[in-house]
């Protein structure tokens, strides 16, 4: 899929709730395997490209971060 047809830069709301790229992945996987047969290196790319330019979310620190006290 050279053009995905819902862009996340796009969509407010899910940059609002926070982004998972490891869901949207499969999202656009599963979409390109029902579409195509199989999965597009095209829709990994495009997916890389996009959270690259996402803006940055503040993490807030939790369980799986060490402590620096």
């Amino acid at each position: 899929m050279a053009d995905n047809p819902k862009p996340i830069l796009n969509q407010p709301r899910r940059l609002e709730e926070g982004f998972d790229p490891g869901r949207e992945l499969w999202e656009r996987l599963v979409d390109d395997a029902i579409e195509r047969g199989g999965p597009c290196l095209a829709t990994v790319e495009n997916l890389l490209h996009e959270a690259c330019h996402l803006p940055a979310n503040p993490r807030e620190r939790g369980e799986d971060e060490p402590s620096r006290e």
